[in-house]
């Protein structure tokens, strides 16, 4: 199987053009350019990405978070219809005025007053 891949290579015409290349040759400063690249690139910043993630600033906004709750919390007044104030007792009928304790009366028992009467209490 090599000897085909041998006979392919020597009919190849990009390894007949790859043959008659020159060869490269590393500059006299290759060691110092590269050395000089990495040193560059080890002090280059984070994408802003990264350092969105980072924990720093992730501690930092759940605190921030957490402080505005608690904030939020305590100003938010309490809720009035709470269960621990006590309920507020129903008006007496002595408050009303004559027309709506008469009116009061109507709805206990209907057979106290004409139809004429009940609509003349109403409006």
């Amino acid at each position: 199987m090599s000897a085909d891949n041998d006979k392919d290579r020597e009919d190849d015409p990009v390894w007949n053009l790859l043959d008659k290349a020159p060869p490269a040759q590393a500059g006299p400063l290759f060691a110092r350019n590269v050395l000089r690249e990495i040193r560059l690139a080890a002090h280059q910043p984070a994408p802003w990405w990264k350092r969105l993630l980072a924990p720093v600033p992730l501690t930092t906004g759940a605190l921030a978070a957490s402080a505005a709750f608690a904030v939020f919390i305590a100003l938010t007044p309490p809720d009035q219809t709470s269960a621990s104030l006590p309920p507020t007792p129903p008006p007496a009928i002595e408050e009303f005025d004559v027309d709506q304790g008469l009116l009061i009366a109507a709805i206990e028992d209907p057979s106290l007053f004409s139809d004429e009467e009940v609509l003349a209490l109403l409006y």
